[in-house]
């Protein structure tokens, strides 16, 4: 009892304490992971809010730009354009932790050194050339012109001065450059690595300048998960002292290489920096105070865009202390809304080369045929002095007026270009041309003029088309953009893995992080301690649901319980956002089924090795094979059960063996109780045992047959007609020097079954009134002549499938009503006409019998010993009608006999 109890208890708590430990000491992290990774696939995807957008320097921005990196001038520009369209908060996923090399400032050195060298030395030869005039007129006399060498000189190393000046501006810091751009958006952000395991040789004042303009300043109750860095990296103060803040860009990785969870913050020298998006993302939600728990991190009084009212945002932490992102499916070009950096220098390049080409037609007087402002080029003009200052500057004042000035010079442009301004001068261009008063070379400038106008609009008008197509572009994606600018072409090894894309670009990382919490939709992670607890709760219901089962479906209890933990756990995470760990509670309940059904299996085999060795010998294989599939049917002890035995014996045995030696005898005695009991065995029928040339044998167990009785009857009209084959056999071969002939005794009732004996020796065996009246009947086939003796109840459940003859009526000791016997002849199927011709007129001497016709009956049974003188009723009932004839039975007999002997 006690191994029993170990097994069923004590394997499972086993388990349980492996499989727990390994669950809390983090060994099953690796399988924990790609659990809730398929959960992720099955789970509604998160919507992805419109806000989010990513500027990508992608192939296309790299093909037509230039090679990676870029001088920050470009990102500079794309800022003030940024700004133009109203962008919301930008954050660069690209780090500017080193100087960059001056450049040259190409617009200066084409634009606008030539004007001011022609300025300044128009300045000096123009004193020059005044000085000399008067000279000249007599204004000043000759002597007196020396004393004006040294104003000469003056005003020469003045335009030395300014010149240098402006030849200094050719050289462009374009990391002030950008910094100013930031400042004049007014709502840029940058990086400050946080390095975990290693300080860095960043200059101290760099660092207080970082902590003073990017550590988050209204954070409480740090918890002690928040990782402490040991260096600091910030993005150079020119360029991050024109941005609002800056955040770190680390991101966690898990240790099978996938991204599924981010750190919000990082401690630095006792101060918080946010992640890479937290800080922009605080002052989307209007700065609330971050207040860091064990467990989550509350943002109180937040406002989401679209709503008004302030409310705690409750963002849950993983058992690390990082937020687990709620990944969007799909490639990071399928993911939210995408930019390329492109868009925004093709827009430039675009206002550019159109005003550069309305200039030309400027000078060439074209802008006078245009019905609207003429001077709509002034626009452009100041939009460009606006802009250029921004970008020098930092000032970002009049930003908000680029837009529409820069509209309204799109609009002048677009009706010039599409009004008749065209037509007008062609036409005006073709009067001249046919005034045949034109000289020759008159003529061949005004017929290249009439070539060269068309192109010239053309090729503006396609440019303005290419403008609005991608002043559209920028107007539907920029305005109100929380904007992640990365590098994302195919050069960059930021590339990571998340839960459902083998490479997404890293700077997705934190647009999903964005999305997690702008969304509010949340994953929580359970702790391994509820793993636990549902793994010994599972294991306990599974121990005792699965107790009384058998093996299989044991095993199949533990495996379809696993399969309910599995699905409890992809149905939280899909509907409730909550991940439940599984691998503890599955494993426990998978192997406690696979021992608790091998130890089943074991204990069921040693059950079936005991029925088989117990039944071989008496019990044919298939009821074997039953009781094996169903050992509910054998109940070990006795039971009462209405069964038939059958009782045999073999006629003047004794005499037969004496007349054999030992070793023949055995040889008879095999040859012989093989085939019999093979009739008892083909019939379902059970061997109690043999005694000598007799066999015990009973029917309808341990395998209940309602149709027994007819079972045992077949089985003995089978068994006299296998014994006349094997008397042919016995003769020829000389193994018995006499037939043998079998009586039978069959007798259906109420008795005892079951296995009897110790537990060391036992036998399954009958015993009752109803065995004894069995046997008693094979006996008394002596006193009638008779091969089979069955008892009435016998033969009235047999369904009229034998042919049979009544016998007496008898009385037997224990039962107070008497008893028909009925002789057995064959099976109807098989019986022949004479049988039939036999059995009846039996009955019609047994009919004159039973009324004490004595004469009638004496008269019939001799009629019958004529044809069939063989026949041992028929002598018997003769004998006792001669007998009553001379000695009638006293007249209150009711004519039973008592079986007195057997």
């Amino acid at each position: 009892m006690n191994y029993k109890r170990l097994i069923l208890w004590g394997i499972p708590a086993i388990l349980l304490v492996v499989f727990g430990t390994a669950e809390l000491t983090g060994y099953f992290d690796r399988a924990e992971y790609g659990v809730y990774d398929a959960w992720l696939h099955v789970k509604p995807p998160v919507p992805q809010r419109e806000e989010i957008l990513f500027l990508d320097v992608d192939d296309l921005a790299i093909a037509r730009v230039g090679i990676w990196p870029w001088s920050r001038e470009i990102m500079a520009r794309a800022l003030i354009t940024l700004r133009e369209f109203d962008s919301g908060h930008t954050i660069f996923d690209i780090e500017y932790v080193d100087a960059s090399p001056l450049s040259v400032d190409a617009r200066v050195l084409h634009d606008e050194i030539p004007h001011e060298f022609e300025a300044e030395f128009g300045r000096v030869t123009g004193s020059m050339a005044s000085l000399l005039e008067a000279v000249a007129a007599g204004q000043i006399p000759p002597g007196d012109a020396i004393e004006y060498l040294a104003d000469l000189r003056d005003i020469a190393g003045q335009a030395q001065g300014r010149l240098l000046h402006s030849v200094e501006r050719i050289v462009q810091d374009n990391d002030v450059l950008l910094g100013t751009a930031a400042a004049a958006h007014g709502n840029a952000w940058f990086t400050v690595n946080l390095i975990p395991d290693a300080a860095d040789e960043t200059p101290r004042r760099r660092i207080d300048f970082a902590i003073e303009h990017s550590a988050l300043p209204r954070v409480t109750g740090p918890a002690p998960q928040v990782l402490d860095a040991k260096g600091l990296r910030p993005t150079i103060e020119p360029i991050l002292q024109g941005g609002l803040g800056a955040g770190f860009p680390n991101v966690v990785i898990d240790q099978d290489g996938v991204r599924r969870r981010i750190e919000l913050v990082r401690n630095y020298e006792g101060h918080t920096f946010g992640q890479l998006v937290f800080p922009p993302l605080l002052d989307l939600l209007g700065n609330p105070e971050v207040e860091i728990g064990r467990d989550r991190v509350i943002l109180r009084g937040a406002v989401r865009p679209g709503e008004e009212t302030p409310r705690d945002i409750r963002i849950p932490l993983a058992q690390d202390g990082a937020i687990l992102i709620n990944w969007p499916p799909g490639a990071y070009v399928d993911s939210f809304r995408h930019l390329s950096v492109y868009e925004l220098v093709f827009y430039e390049r675009l206002l550019e080369d159109l005003a550069f080409n309305l200039e030309l037609m400027e000078a060439s007087g074209y802008l006078g045929y245009h019905e609207g402002d003429q001077a709509f080029l002034e626009a452009w003009r100041y939009a460009r002095d606006v802009y250029e200052d921004a970008l020098t500057s930092g000032d970002g004042t009049h930003l908000g007026d680029l837009r529409e000035i820069r509209g309204y010079f799109i609009e002048e442009a677009e009706a010039f270009l599409s009004g008749p301004a065209e037509a007008e001068l062609l036409e005006q261009i073709s009067f001249a041309a046919a005034d045949p008063d034109l000289s020759p070379d008159m003529r061949q400038y005004v017929e290249e003029l009439l070539e060269d106008i068309p192109p010239v609009f053309e090729s503006s008008r396609a440019l303005l088309a290419d403008l609005r197509e991608t002043e559209a572009i920028l107007e539907r994606s920029i305005p109100g953009s929380f904007i992640i600018i990365g590098y994302t072409g195919t050069g960059t090894t930021d590339i990571g893995v998340n839960p459902f894309e083998k490479e997404y670009a890293n700077t997705g990382t934190h647009g999903a992080l964005v999305n997690t919490i702008l969304t509010g939709l949340f994953i929580t992670d359970l702790p391994p301690w509820i793993s636990l607890v549902v793994a010994l709760v599972v294991t306990a219901i599974f121990i005792l649901l699965s107790r009384p089962r058998s093996a299989t479906t044991t095993l199949a209890m533990g495996f379809g319980g696993a399969a309910i933990v599995v699905g409890v756990s992809a149905g939280l995470l899909a509907g409730a956002r909550i991940f439940l760990p599984i691998v503890a509670p599955t494993l426990t309940l998978v192997f406690s089924s696979v021992t608790q059904s091998a130890w089943k299996y074991i204990e069921v085999s040693r059950e079936r090795s005991h029925i088989r060795n117990a039944f071989n010998h008496y019990l044919s294989t298939d009821v074997i094979n039953q009781i094996l599939d169903d050992p509910s049917r054998l109940r070990l002890g006795g039971e009462k059960r209405v069964l038939t035995a059958m009782f045999t014996d073999v006629k003047g045995f004794s005499t037969i063996s004496e007349s054999l030696d030992p070793e023949e005898l055995v040889h008879l005695l095999n040859e012989y109780l093989s085939e019999m009991s093979n009739v008892v065995l083909s019939l379902r029928g059970t061997i109690d045992k043999f005694e000598g040339d007799a066999i015990i044998s009973f029917f309808g167990a341990p395998i209940p047959y309602d149709d027994h009785p007819q079972r045992a009857c077949t089985a003995a009209v089978r068994m006299k007609k296998i014994e006349t084959d094997l008397n042919r056999r016995f003769l020829e071969t000389g193994l018995s020097p006499t037939p043998l002939a079998t009586r039978v005794g069959l007798n259906t009732g109420e008795m005892v079954v079951g296995n009897m004996g110790t537990a060391e020796r036992m036998d399954y065996t009958i015993m009752g009134h109803a065995v004894n009246l069995a046997a008693r009947l094979e006996g008394v086939n002596k006193q009638y002549g008779t091969w089979i003796l069955a008892s009435e109840l016998t033969i009235d459940a047999t369904g009229g499938t034998l042919v049979t003859r009544r016998m007496d009526r008898v009385r037997v000791v224990g039962i107070s009503e008497p008893i028909r016997l009925h002789e057995i002849l064959d099976e109807k199927a098989e019986a022949t006409d004479s049988t039939y011709q036999l059995v009846e007129e039996f009955h019609q001497g047994l009919e004159h019998f039973e009324n004490r016709q004595w004469g009638e009956a004496q008269s019939t049974f001799s009629r019958i010993l004529e044809d069939y003188p063989e026949d041992g009723p028929s002598r018997t009932f003769l004998d006792r009608s001669t007998r009553f004839t001379r000695e009638p039975p006293a007249k209150n007999w009711d004519g039973v006999f008592s079986l007195a002997q057997k």
